[in-house]
Formats: structure tokens, C-alpha cells, sequence
């Protein structure tokens, strides 16, 4: 199966509506490299499913312009767009749109019987397809009678089928239950390895970005926030909306004001003060304000016993969440509220006062207009 290099230059659409006009999507640049597994990650609305849509010539861009490898494939000034078929691409939707008056065969076999190919060719593709998707034993059944999981596995297999040159996802896994959507994850990424196919896949789900990346492209309000490996992106977010969007439970954002006293520079967060790094430090003299905001990962905060000879910090318990193996502890500093995540039961409850240090090593530093200044 072939595969190609995807190059964004540029890219931004506008709808008209009865009343405005409405931007998805903002001067997008993005390279999609070959055969990579690349994941679009943001809110409902942000402008990732329209991305998808242009990606696969359902919608054309207002500006800009998209390659395949070589090819150009839409060009908003030459007002050029490719079909579908055109770009050989496949595309698979959140709501399956398996055709309910055919059988699962007829269904994957639907893209070579429009492309007019010969029996014994269909009967075959049908058949490797359906193996490798372990499917084969459902091929005389109707979409009615398969799982929500078959019926995500016939939409698969429907558009691998056509060898496309890109496979394009729009949130595939979303009306599965939890422990499907774990298990689809892996098999996903192992058939998409198996396939060597370029694939470009959207969803709202940061676990899911986090599983299934190569890379991630984060948008927000149709506009690129950050694009990264994925754990380069969790442990060095670019901004604020980053930050809070990678990582479950969130990241702690605390207002706090910049100190220094005897040439060492620190940050104080009601009645905490932290010291900072000597590179932080440095990073913090250019800024004109002396108001910042605190990025705190929730599992960069440890307990007393846990902790080393650190400084020490007091705060009281407002709620233990716990997630099996996982314990979110919810306390009170002055009038923020932070989230401690622990990996063992600390056998506290509603109503304890606590004692914890902050790993400062780990401590994000953003200005007020929400950029990380030691990303």
C-alpha cells in the first residue's frame, strides 16, 4: 500500500452563515510526514473535523493549500480541488455509514464494484481484509445483526480495501464503550503499522491522542496551538489551553507573583513561595509583569512521607476522588483549589489537613496571555 507525505500551507476556511461569517480553521500549517500516524486533538468545534473534510476533498479550503507527496491537490487561489477519488484517500466516520440493505461482504466489497473491478479481484480483497480484521466469519451478516465494534471493523475494512494513499479517521472509536475503545486503540495501531499508510486521525480524546500519535496537532478555536511527539507535548506545553487540555486530572493554573530577594528569584502563590530554577529565573527578568501563572502537574506534588527534605506546604482536604489504582486528592490553599494525584491509597479523608512539597523542577511558568516562557 502506497503512502504520501502531507503538506498544509497555509490552510483556512470560512463559512457564511445567515448572519457571519465564521472561521474554522485559521492560516494552518502542518507536514504530515509518510507512513506516520498523526493525530488532530482538540474540543468539540474546534475546527479538526473540517480539517478532516478538506483533507479529503468534501470541503474546499478558502485559502491555502494542500499536497499529496508531489501532487497538488487543492489550491484555494487556483480554486483547484481534487475529489476524493482523485486524491486516493479512505475515510472512515464516527457514525460507521455502513449501507443497512447489504450484507458486511457487499458492504466492503462496495468501493471496487463502483470502480468496476473484476469478480475473482473482489472476492479476494474482500477475503484478506476481512482476515485481517478478523471479521471474516460475520461476511453474510447485515449491520443490524454486528456489535457497535463489528460494525467499526466493516467501516475499516471497507476503506482499506481501496489501497488509499491516506487514511483519514474522524473520531471512529467515539459510540464504543470504554473497554472496546482500549482494545480498537491497539488493534488500530497495529493494523496501521501493518499497512505502512499515511493516517491522519481526529478526535476530542487526549488518551486516545496519547495511544495512537506519532505525533499530535492540537487546535483550538481553528487555530494551531502546538504540534509534537506526544509526551513532548504533555511535558512541555506552549500555553495555557495546552497545558489544561493534556493531562488527566488537568494541570493545576495558579495566579502568583514574581519575588526576588537576595538575587533568587521566586514565585508566590497565596501563602507558598517557590523557588525557581536559575534558567526560569532568567526567563521571568524579561517579563514586564510581575503577575504570572503557575502550571502545577497534579502528580508532581507529593505528600509529606513521600516527599524528601523539600519545603513543605499545608492544605486541607476537600475531597478524595479514586480511581482504582489512582487516588485525586482535591485541597484548599487560601482560595485555589489543587489537584494532588497519588498511585497508592494515602488513607485520607474529607476534612484532613496534609503536608506536600512541588517538584519546582516541573513547574511551568506561564504570562498572562497564557505562553509557557520555559517551554
Amino acid at each position: 500500500m502506497s503512502a504520501s507525505t502531507l503538506r498544509i500551507i497555509g490552510l483556512s476556511k470560512e463559512f457564511r452563515t445567515l448572519r457571519r461569517y465564521v472561521v474554522a480553521l485559521r492560516d494552518i500549517n502542518l507536514t504530515i510526514r509518510e507512513g506516520e500516524f498523526f493525530v488532530v486533538l482538540g474540543p468539540s468545534g474546534c475546527g479538526k473535523s473540517t480539517l478532516l473534510n478538506i483533507l479529503a476533498g468534501l470541503e474546499k479550503p478558502t485559502e491555502g493549500e494542500i499536497w499529496f507527496g508531489e501532487t497538488l491537490v487543492a489550491d484555494a487561489k487556483q480554486k483547484r480541488s481534487l475529489t476524493p477519488k482523485e486524491r486516493n484517500v479512505a475515510m472512515v466516520f464516527q457514525s460507521y455509514a455502513l449501507y443497512p440493505h447489504l450484507n458486511v461482504f457487499e458492504n466492503i466489497a462496495f468501493p471496487l464494484r463502483i470502480a468496476k473491478r473484476p469478480k475473482e479481484e473482489i472476492k479476494k480483497g474482500v477475503l484478506e481484509v476481512a482476515r485481517l480484521l478478523a471479521i471474516e466469519n460475520l461476511l453474510s451478516a447485515k449491520p443490524k445483526e454486528l456489535s457497535g465494534g463489528q460494525r467499526q471493523r466493516v467501516a475499516i475494512a471497507r476503506a482499506i480495501i481501496r489501497h488509499p494513499s491516506v487514511f483519514l479517521l474522524d473520531e471512529p472509536l467515539s459510540n464504543l464503550d470504554a473497554q472496546l475503545r482500549v482494545r480498537l486503540r491497539e488493534e488500530l495501531k497495529n493494523l496501521q503499522r501493518s499497512l505502512g499508510v499515511t493516517t491522519v486521525y481526529v478526535t476530542h480524546d487526549q488518551a486516545e491522542a496519547m495511544t495512537l500519535g506519532d505525533r499530535i496537532a492540537i487546535i483550538n478555536q481553528g487555530i494551531l496551538q502546538q504540534v509534537g511527539d506526544p509526551m513532548g507535548v504533555y511535558r512541555h506545553p506552549t500555553n495555557t489551553f495546552v497545558a489544561r487540555f493534556m493531562g488527566t486530572p488537568p494541570m493545576n493554573l495558579l495566579k502568583a507573583k514574581v519575588l526576588e530577594q537576595s538575587g533568587k528569584v521566586y514565585v508566590k502563590i497565596e501563602t507558598m513561595t517557590l523557588k525557581l530554577d536559575e534558567t526560569t529565573s532568567r526567563s521571568l527578568s524579561a517579563l514586564k509583569s510581575s503577575d504570572v501563572i503557575v502550571g502545577i502537574r497534579p502528580e508532581d506534588i507529593k505528600l509529606a512521607e513521600q516527599a524528601s527534605s523539600a519545603r513543605m506546604f499545608a492544605a486541607s482536604v476537600r475531597f478524595v476522588e479514586r480511581l482504582g489504582a489512582d487516588f485525586i486528592l482535591y485541597v484548599s490553599i487560601g482560595n485555589n483549589k489543587v489537584l494532588i494525584k497519588l498511585h497508592e491509597d494515602p488513607g485520607i479523608k474529607e476534612g484532613d489537613k496534609i503536608t506536600f512539597s512541588i517538584d519546582t523542577a516541573k513547574v511551568h511558568i506561564f504570562d498572562l496571555n497564557g505562553r509557557n516562557i520555559r517551554k
